[in-house]
């Protein structure tokens, strides 16, 4: 089954907003460390081993690195799964 642009963006914030352990509607797509209280280094990692698990890709230390708001993920993801 693949998942449309729509359905990642939707997924992602899923995970996110548990991972860090808020409401949903609190993970918009700008958001950031700075804007979401459990945002930290450590659920990063788990967020980025979930995100690889549940998208089927492998993500690089630099991706990682860069993947510092929501939208900047969903996009990532998007590349690696040939969505634009």
């Amino acid at each position: 089954m693949k998942l449309d642009v729509t359905d990642t963006a939707q997924r992602v914030r899923e995970l996110a907003a548990e991972e860090f352990q808020v409401p949903a509607n609190e993970v918009q797509l700008t958001s950031g460390p700075e804007d979401i209280k459990g945002w930290d280094s450590t659920a990063h990692m788990r967020l980025m081993a979930r995100i690889e698990e549940a998208f089927s890709v492998s993500l690089d230390i630099e991706e990682i690195v860069e993947m510092v708001t929501i939208q900047a993920i969903i996009d990532t993801i998007n590349a690696k799964i040939g969505k634009s």
